[in-house]
């Protein structure tokens, strides 16, 4: 059985699929990935706007002089901007895998018109649930970097009010 479905997966390598056929979900992917990448940058830019503000509140002569909460919200800031920037990796694996057993579908079906067949059906599934997942990630991702920037604006406030 697995020495059957090795070899379908080899003869689908030479199967041409028409461009209008994935074209549309190219795109879309296309966009999609865009959009994790400029989560991406925000998150890294958050990194280092964390890293100013150390840079910037840290006494010079001595260690640290952070206030506590100052302290506390760069840290969770940090953590919030490494997870976003990590479900954001997440979403690009999971949605490139997911293409491509977006890809492998087309190909069975072009190969065998039949939808019941239970490969077409394990492929399908398995796709959906790549898709699934992978929009779960970008949404964590966007709500991450949302509650990232809170506590930064938290943070500009405090240094704001110590300078008075």
């Amino acid at each position: 059985m697995s020495d059957k479905k090795s070899n379908s997966h080899l003869s689908l390598s030479t199967v041409e699929i028409p461009e209008a056929r994935y074209r549309a979900d190219m795109d879309l992917h296309d966009r999609f990935q865009t959009f994790s990448g400029e989560l991406l940058k925000i998150a890294l830019g958050g990194l280092a706007v964390i890293g100013f503000f150390i840079a910037l509140y840290v006494d010079r002569e001595n260690s640290p002089s952070m206030v506590g909460c100052i302290e506390t919200y760069l840290f969770w800031a940090s953590l919030l901007f490494a997870a976003a920037g990590a479900f954001c990796m997440i979403h690009r694996f999971l949605a490139s895998n997911g293409m491509f057993h977006h890809i492998l579908v087309i190909k069975l079906l072009i190969v065998d018109p039949h939808p019941d067949d239970s490969n077409i059906i394990a492929e399908e599934t398995t796709r959906n649930l790549k898709f699934k997942l992978s929009e779960m990630a970008l949404k964590i991702s966007a709500i991450l970097i949302i509650g990232a920037g809170f506590l930064l604006a938290l943070t500009f406030k405090e240094i704001l009010s110590s300078i008075k």
